[in-house]
């Protein structure tokens, strides 16, 4: 198709035109080339039970940093945005999963000579930056309450002295890092926020007049930086392993204050 024209351009308008003519074919492929690649890179196709994510900038219908396309609900494809969003791809398809318990305090609990276990929340979280507990899928607080009631077992006689578990500080407070800004801040990947977590509660000894016998206290703390361009699944990943490790030292500080103070109230398997 291209040679019939260029034969007649180089009969009537001499090298010129034939020139002309040449350059016009090429620029015509190369444009057409470098249609197909951008379609290529920046258009996304959704695959049946699957799900896209196109995260990186503010969406103008819902207001978050995020939009959903899925072939269920949508057209079923979408282009990304350069340089501003990336696109993930998450598979709905059902398939069998082995769930396993992770740090389930059921290693011998601690047995007290009380007739109950009072767990009270001392700390209010208030819901509001830098604070971030409250967003959290399991909270320092529901995880402290869990460890009490994993933990703790009253095995004294009915009418006797209680135990009280009070949950004095379970926040978790976020800190926005520095990221490189410019033109080289396409190609690296910082550390976009720090997430500091602190755990502390005392356990008490209460008799049957109210009068506070005995107490022990622990105290923890731990960090962790999330990347700036961490996805929200993975963002939550990195919050429950905060709050494992977090409580996994409060648990190894808690015991040893009760070895420390309580263990006049204790008792034997």
């Amino acid at each position: 198709m291209i040679g019939l024209p260029l034969l007649l351009a180089a009969k009537e308008g001499g090298l010129e035109l034939f020139f002309a003519v040449v350059a016009g074919s090429v620029a015509t492929l190369i444009a057409t080339l470098g249609l197909i690649w951008m379609v290529k890179q920046f258009l996304f196709i959704c695959r049946p039970n699957e799900l896209l994510v196109f995260s990186g900038r503010a969406n103008n219908k819902n207001g978050l940093g995020y939009r959903m396309i899925s072939s269920a609900t949508g057209k079923g494809r979408g282009f990304r945005v350069p340089f501003f969003e990336t696109v993930q791809r998450i598979d709905l398809s059902l398939m069998e999963v082995e769930v396993s318990t992770r740090s389930a305090f059921c290693r011998g609990g601690v047995r007290l000579n009380v007739d109950a276990i009072e767990i009270v929340r001392a700390y209010t979280p208030p819901m509001r930056t830098p604070n971030v507990e409250h967003l959290f899928p399991t909270s320092p607080m529901k995880t402290a309450e869990r460890w009490a009631t994993d933990r703790l077992t009253a095995a004294g006689a009915p009418g006797g002295a209680i135990a009280r578990f009070v949950i004095l500080d379970a926040r978790v407070v976020e800190e926005k890092l520095p990221t490189a800004g410019g033109i080289g801040g396409y190609f690296t990947v910082d550390q976009g926020a720090r997430y500091t977590a602190t755990l502390e509660a005392r356990l008490e000894i209460i008799d049957a007049q109210g009068t506070r016998r005995a107490f022990a206290e622990a105290k923890a703390f731990r960090d962790q930086t999330v990347p700036e361009n961490a996805s929200i699944n993975k963002r939550e990943d990195y919050w429950f392993r905060l709050t494992e490790d977090l409580l996994k030292d409060f648990d190894r500080e808690m015991e040893a204050a009760i070895q420390t103070h309580l263990s006049g109230f204790r008792v034997a398997p």
